[in-house]
């Protein structure tokens, strides 16, 4: 099952970026970060995405935390 299109609290639409034409089927428990102000998601079963609360995101890895801290830091720069 692909993504639901999601709305982001800043407003952008997430719909599951198709990188290269490919179609995505991220799993449940997989991650995804808003482009636009670097909320991270998490994919449910069915697809729906639900944004990490700040205990979820301490619970993660130290390698996913080091990802997210360097996409927040891209996008902040994107935007700067």
């Amino acid at each position: 099952m692909g993504c639901k299109p999601t709305l982001c609290h800043c407003g952008k639409l997430l719909d599951g970026g198709n990188p290269q034409g490919r179609v995505v089927r991220p799993r449940a428990g997989e991650l995804t970060v808003c482009v636009r102000c670097a909320t991270v998601f998490v994919f449910l079963d069915g697809g729906e995405l639900e944004p990490l609360t700040a205990a979820q995101l301490e619970e993660l890895p130290g390698n996913a935390i080091r990802a997210i801290r360097e996409l927040r830091r891209v996008i902040e720069a994107r935007r700067s």
